[in-house]
């Protein structure tokens, strides 16, 4: 019999940041699942600032969302219905099915999952899944970290910047540095995470105060007013910033820079990228990286690695 079931569509596309009109909830019924299909009760779905593009109509590495459609995203789920070789009722699956409650998937849509004793459903999701393997490839496939490097991490109190640091530590890193956008999340990057220490980007220059944490020395500006606007910590040009032709100092000759640009997602005409004659004369290193569901990273050369 159908199985009565609740979705979230895309209803408008946004202009800059989403609210809460551009979606709408859907009550729907799914049919039983026919040969070759499952029916999936998701436990969890995962929201990601990827998705921010797939709700703009044009062209990009992942297909847009569709209006009137249900939105799309990674979910872990269980199977309640149907089945088929290596599949049976009470699997746990990770597909691309989120954003509401069930999902009629072919066999093929789905990664049967292990059930282990004290891992939750939504790590999956996180360190075991799409982010940790970003932050996994992109220290040590796309930067190539090797131990006793100092790395700087932006965006450190999100789910890849933060496992990057944690990372870092673990293989050896001399030192590493973070940055976030609050006391709080500073607090959280060196005292839960355990970076070596931390900053708040909005409270002064980035390169300024990412100097004095390598250097150990109190920075030189000034706390940024109130009215201030700090450009995004986690886009491009702060990067930009540390292969810049003032940084003499042997201590600050960052070479190797993997740049996430979720920050700009939601920015209909984001900034331009002032200073590359600097990443070429200073022999800088710039590399894309793009991580998809199945566990595979995207190499510079075309490559795919299955993790």
């Amino acid at each position: 019999m159908p199985t009565p079931t609740r979705e979230i569509h895309l209803a408008a596309r946004p202009t800059g940041e989403p609210v809460p009109s551009d979606f709408r909830l859907v009550e729907t019924e799914l049919a039983d699942p026919g040969p070759g299909q499952v029916l999936v009760r998701n436990l969890v779905m995962s929201v990601d600032p990827y998705m921010r593009g797939q709700m703009n109509d044009t062209p990009s590495y992942i297909p847009p969302w569709d209006l009137d459609r249900p939105a799309q995203g990674g979910a872990v789920g269980e199977v309640i219905a149907g089945g088929g070789p290596g599949l049976a009722v009470g699997d746990l699956v990770l597909h691309y099915a989120g954003w509401r409650e069930h999902a009629l998937l072919k066999e093929g849509q789905v990664q049967r999952l292990e059930r282990v004793d004290g891992v939750s459903e939504s790590l999956y999701l996180g360190a075991l899944g799409m982010p940790g393997l970003t932050a996994f490839g992109g220290l040590f496939r796309t930067v190539e970290f090797r131990a006793g490097d100092t790395v700087f991490v932006s965006g450190a109190a999100g789910a890849v910047g933060g496992l990057v640091g944690q990372f870092a530590r673990l293989r050896g890193a001399k030192r590493v540095i973070g940055s976030a956008g609050s006391a709080d999340k500073v607090a959280f990057v060196t005292d839960e995470l355990g970076f070596d220490t931390a900053f708040n980007y909005r409270e002064g220059p980035v390169i300024e105060q990412l100097q004095a944490a390598v250097l150990r020395r109190p920075p030189s500006h000034k706390r940024a007013n109130s009215d201030e606007t700090m450009a995004p910590v986690d886009g491009f040009n702060p990067a930009m910033g540390l292969a810049a032709p003032h940084r003499h100092d042997p201590a600050m000759r960052f070479g190797r820079f993997a740049v996430d640009m979720t920050a700009v997602r939601g920015v209909d005409r984001p900034a331009g990228y002032p200073g590359l004659r600097g990443w070429i004369r200073h022999r800088a290193k710039l590399v894309g990286l793009l991580t998809n569901l199945k566990c595979q990273i995207h190499a510079p050369a075309g490559r795919s690695r299955r993790r």
